[in-house]
C-alpha cells in the first residue's frame, strides 16, 4: 500500500545510488548500443533504477559515446589560499577592484604550475558589470 502511494506521488524511489549505478550501467548500455540492441526500454529501466529522468540517462550515454566517460566529472573548486589572503590584506580586502584577480592572472601566466584562476565574478562575489 505504501509503495503504491509513493509511486502516485512521483514515481518509485531509486534502487541504486546514481553515482555508482551510472558507472555500472553505462558500459552495458554502450554494449547494447554497439550491437544495435539498445532500446528506450533499456534507458527507461536504468532511469527508474537510478531515480533519474530518461533524458539524463540519454545525456550520460552521449557523454560515454563521445569520450568514454562513465562517471560525472567533478568540477574544480576555487579555494582561498594563504597567498590569496595575503593579497587581500595587501589591497585592504578590496577584491572588487580586481587587484587580486589581476595579480593571480599575472602569476598564472608566469607559472604554468599555478592553479586555475577564477573568473572575476567568482573572485569578487559580484557580477562583472557591478
Amino acid at each position: 500500500m505504501a509503495r503504491a502511494a509513493a509511486e502516485d506521488e512521483g514515481g518509485p524511489s531509486a534502487v541504486f545510488w546514481p553515482q555508482t549505478g551510472r558507472a555500472a550501467a553505462m558500459p552495458r548500455l554502450l554494449d547494447l548500443d554497439e550491437g544495435g540492441e539498445l532500446t528506450a526500454a533499456h534507458v527507461r529501466l536504468v532511469a527508474q533504477a537510478l531515480g533519474k529522468s530518461e533524458r539524463t540517462v540519454w545525456r550520460w550515454l552521449a557523454a560515454a559515446l563521445q569520450d568514454q566517460r562513465f562517471a560525472r566529472v567533478e568540477a574544480s573548486r576555487f579555494t582561498i589560499t594563504a597567498e590569496i589572503r595575503r593579497l587581500l590584506a595587501l589591497w585592504g580586502g578590496n577584491a572588487s577592484r580586481v587587484r587580486v584577480h589581476t595579480e593571480l592572472m599575472q602569476r598564472a601566466a608566469e607559472d604554468p604550475d599555478a592553479p586555475a584562476v577564477p573568473s572575476c565574478r567568482r573572485c569578487t562575489g559580484r557580477s562583472a558589470g557591478t
